[in-house]
């Protein structure tokens, strides 16, 4: 693969970035660990809000979610279902095999399988899953999990404004007037060198209600494509019946990119391409999206995605939350800014602004 340098480097900068978190995520892992001892002294409402609060932080990563329920199981089963929910929501894997490394692949892939089929699933699971069947080697099944040409939906809608003015122009208008605001990163994230705004879902301007009932319609569409999947397909079994839209936007210049990474809260991840700016002397693949092998497992098995996707402003992208992806740093000056969104399962104690996906 020609980007294999390349998604090395990018790789040992996301251990990079993981190690020097270590402290922080300990202190999180602390909070969720009291959050179950407090359950099982009887205070579910408090340790379930405390516990979701704990995984938000961590996005899910490094939880052992299946030990924390197995210790609830003296609270019953309503407080079990409670956590799990709560788990799933927040990127947390609630297999057994997560929790207890060393479970033999095929064995791991039969209980996922089994979690699946129950309707307990995210994005971080499906990424766990992917890396499996590539260490089994069970190219035909990981192919399927991450086939681009029928799970990645690209669209160029012509939106415009009430004045006539392309959607694209308006927003990178508003958006560059509070560009001195945008919060800084955090360096647990993937991105690098960008600066980032969070968007509410029922966003308030005209222009990003116009952008946002395209992107329903766009993800009703999508959950059309996944109920079209063979019936064994974890997408074909994973459709949220509500979901909800968490939204930011992203800006970067020359140096600015994104680490291989997946998006755990996820059910699809999607970006709208508001400003493609890479300079007159720029080739089609200037700011290209990439898709490559996840980063648990095989990365030599065949089946994984492998696909440089050149972009540009106005284009509107929706693809699997747990494929693997990433953007390369320009090395010169440019304006990159995009509105990217995870559509999320809104699963019990999601906000009110859930929308139909069927």
């Amino acid at each position: 693969m020609g980007d294999q340098p390349v998604i090395e480097r990018l790789q040992a900068g996301t251990a990079a970035t993981a190690a020097s978190s270590a402290e922080w995520a300990a202190e999180r892992a602390a909070a969720a660990n009291r959050a179950v001892a407090e359950a099982r002294h009887g205070n579910r409402h408090d340790a379930v809000e405390a516990y979701g609060r704990a995984l938000s932080d961590l996005r899910g990563e490094g939880v052992p979610a299946f030990l924390h329920l197995t210790m609830l199981e003296p609270a019953g089963p309503d407080v079990v279902r409670a956590f799990r929910d709560t788990a799933l929501r927040f990127g947390a894997d609630v297999s057994r095999a997560y929790a207890l490394p060393g479970t033999p692949p095929e064995q791991a892939l039969a209980e996922y399988r089994a979690l699946f089929d129950a309707g307990i699933a995210n994005a971080r699971m499906l990424t766990h899953y992917a890396g499996l069947l590539s260490v089994a080697g069970r190219s035909q099944e990981l192919q399927a999990l991450t086939d681009l040409d029928r799970l990645l939906a690209v669209t160029r809608p012509d939106l415009r404004t009430a004045d006539g003015r392309p959607l694209h122009r308006a927003l990178n208008d508003w958006f560059m007037d509070r560009l001195a605001a945008v919060e800084p990163l955090s360096t647990r994230l993937a991105a690098v060198g960008t600066r980032r705004l969070p968007l509410a879902d029922g966003a308030t301007t005209p222009e990003l209600r116009l952008l946002e009932s395209v992107i329903r319609q766009a993800v009703q569409a999508y959950a059309g494509t996944c109920a079209a999947l063979a019936p064994g397909h974890p997408l074909h079994r994973w459709v949220p019946g509500r979901f909800g839209l968490e939204m930011y936007a992203h800006h970067s210049d020359g140096t600015g990119h994104h680490q291989p990474h997946t998006h755990s809260r996820g059910w699809i991840t999607g970006v709208y391409y508001i400003a493609c700016d890479f300079g007159a002397d720029s080739t089609p693949t200037d700011g290209a999206l990439h898709f490559c092998p996840g980063l648990d497992g095989d990365p030599a098995c065949p089946g994984w995605p492998d696909r440089v996707m050149p972009v540009t402003a106005g284009m509107l992208v929706l693809f699997p939350s747990h494929v693997t992806h990433y953007t390369k740093p320009l090395g010169r000056p440019s304006h990159r800014l995009v509105l990217a969104f995870d559509v999320v399962d809104a699963r019990s104690g999601d906000g009110d602004r859930a929308h139909d996906a069927r």
